[in-house]
């Protein structure tokens, strides 16, 4: 037991030691934290303070797309920037739990042979595809309220697809279809992408040329809410919700609303997400029909900023021009509730 005691006994001392000065530094800390007359404690910032302080943060030297998405006031600049989108139109009584998580990727879905063309368009560069500014999805019809007639007798593997913000749907697309542009023959779905990626497209004359259907839709909103739940549970849990919420909303629009399931198109962690059009805006966390109600009103009033917590941006828009947009909304934060 002595020779114990003579091995164990340093030990304890060493430990005394390092434990003494610890217990007091944290003792003196609460002392400080809790004292009647001691430190006090500031005022709490209101909601327009605290974005007034970032906005100012925002002006102080110039920044990345990453620094932007870092000093983002709210949710604003969560996506990416597009100019143009084609939504594949997916038959009704397609269930979107069965889309695979890459969707783009798998053979036996026709989205997978526009990503292969916008790929191929670069090169076959994959990352510099990903990153174009052409958005692609698939879409199943939830609500329509269009008087509209989209009930067309489609061909044996023909698609429709929507273009926005051209707002126009384009009929009986099939991969082996062929158009003509300086007398060479050229896939249809190759065609479309190539031409898509033009900012400045005369997407109609382009149709009239090539003799493909259309029916134009600038005269309706369409909403597209990601219910992609292989991708991301969260899109599978809440957008269901939000379209129901729309639904029920629907007489409240001031166009005919239609309403669509839409394939990933970034940003899962702001689920329930909502793109806009003819507008082109995006909205996210959307997880009430309060918020849901109030983002149909700003659309109505085509004020989307109204509310601004809950903006992500608007097609076309860079990063930079849609945290510019949110400082200036700053400046009236008070003109309307969000």
């Amino acid at each position: 037991m002595k020779k114990a005691s003579k091995v164990f006994a340093p030990l304890t001392t060493n430990c005394a030691v390092l434990h003494r000065p610890l217990r007091r530094r944290f003792f003196e800390c609460r002392v400080n934290f809790f004292s009647n007359g001691g430190v006090q404690m500031g005022t709490r910032l209101t909601a327009k303070e605290i974005a007034e302080r970032r906005a100012k943060r925002l002006d102080r030297r110039p920044v990345s797309d990453k620094d932007m998405a870092k000093n983002s006031l709210f949710i604003e600049g969560s996506m990416r920037m597009y100019y143009r989108h084609l939504a594949i139109v997916e038959p009704v009584n397609v269930d979107p739990k069965a889309w695979p998580a890459k969707l783009d990727q798998t053979h036996e879905h026709i989205l997978s042979s526009y990503m292969a063309a916008l790929t191929a368009y670069y090169g076959g560069d994959n990352l510099k595809a990903r990153k174009s500014p052409l958005l692609m999805t698939a879409a199943i019809p939830y609500f329509e309220s269009s008087s509209l007639n989209f009930k067309t007798n489609l061909e044996k593997g023909a698609h429709d697809i929507l273009v926005f913000p051209d707002s126009v749907r384009v009929h009986n697309i099939t991969p082996s279809h062929t158009v003509y542009a300086d007398n060479v023959s050229t896939f249809a779905v190759q065609k479309l992408v190539n031409k898509s990626l033009e900012k400045n497209l005369d997407l109609i004359a382009f149709l009239d040329e090539q003799n493909l259907r259309y029916t134009r839709m600038e005269h309706a909103y369409h909403m597209m809410v990601c219910g992609h739940a292989s991708r991301d549970e969260r899109c599978g849990c809440k957008g269901p919700k939000l379209l129901q919420w729309l639904k029920e909303l629907a007489p409240e629009a001031k166009m005919p609303l239609n309403l669509w399931i839409s394939s990933h198109y970034g940003g899962h962690r702001y689920a329930a997400a909502c793109i806009v059009y003819p507008s082109g805006d995006w909205f996210g966390l959307l997880n009430d029909k309060d918020k849901a109600k109030a983002m149909l009103d700003a659309v109505n009033n085509k004020d989307p900023l109204c509310v601004y917590k809950l903006w992500r941006g608007r097609i076309g828009l860079s990063s930079q021009e849609i945290h510019h947009a949110m400082k200036e909304k700053i400046v009236t934060i008070d003109e309307c509730a969000p």
